[in-house]
């Protein structure tokens, strides 16, 4: 740790890192020795540019992707399907048009775009086995969709956003943190906050988001409290 630390790797990082940690010592204790023990209870500072992740209303959302600016935007379909679907930034830009299943209406996650070897970019495996999904998608999103079809150049690998992360990191997210003060992440985080304040189940939620259940809760637990809150006033109504 001190020597990532030292290498300015981020906190947030570190911290995955011993999430990982414990979870094998963890293994070890319920299926070998239940005496084994260690401590790895680290204490980190939170990074410095560490912010809550903000979420868009459902109006805020539709003022955004229809503003002329990011229209006319080569990246609008990123945040885009960003915003209708709560697809990770690599997952979009490992979407085919293949992956789009008219008949179910769904989109298929089961790559991703990401850098392979040397720097180059290309299709990958998904971040978790969670992750690789089903996303329900509705008949105005594939009417979109297939608008910007017409209109764009169809790239050989057959993905629908032809771009690289950096790409997005460098003239998306600006162009979003301009217009709506967030990143295209916050796209996805928004998409997730709306289906829990509208009412979907969190293990639903989970599965659509690509987590699992705990993560989903602990991540969205500020929306959780929001809905008890509801149902509070509901029942007070009710009895």
């Amino acid at each position: 740790v001190d020597k990532m630390i030292l290498r300015k790797v981020k906190f947030e990082t570190i911290n995955s890192y011993l999430r990982r940690m414990r979870t094998c010592f963890n293994y070890y204790i319920e299926n070998y020795d239940s005496s084994y023990s260690i401590d790895l209870n680290i204490k980190l500072a939170k990074d410095k540019n560490n912010y809550e992740k903000k979420a868009l209303t459902k109006a805020e959302l539709n003022k955004l992707l229809t503003n002329k600016e990011l229209i006319n935007s080569k990246f609008y379909i990123v945040a885009f399907i960003a915003g209708n679907t709560g697809l990770r930034c690599s997952e979009v830009l490992g979407l085919t048009w293949s992956d789009i299943n008219e008949n179910d209406m769904t989109l298929s996650v089961n790559k991703q775009w990401k850098v392979i070897t040397d720097g180059k970019s290309g299709f990958g495996t998904l971040k978790t086995k969670n992750s690789n999904r089903k996303v329900p998608i509705t008949k105005i999103f594939l009417k979109e969709l297939y608008r910007y079809k017409k209109t764009c150049i169809l790239s050989i690998d057959g993905r629908i956003a032809p771009f690289n992360i950096s790409s997005i990191d460098k003239y998306l997210n600006p162009l979003l943190k301009k217009l709506a003060g967030i990143t295209l992440h916050e796209l996805r985080h928004t998409f997730i906050t709306l289906l829990i304040s509208n009412g979907v189940d969190f293990k639903t939620v989970a599965k659509i988001a690509g987590h699992d259940v705990k993560q989903t809760l602990d991540t969205y637990s500020h929306v959780n409290d929001e809905m008890m809150k509801n149902a509070i006033n509901t029942i007070s109504k009710i009895f």
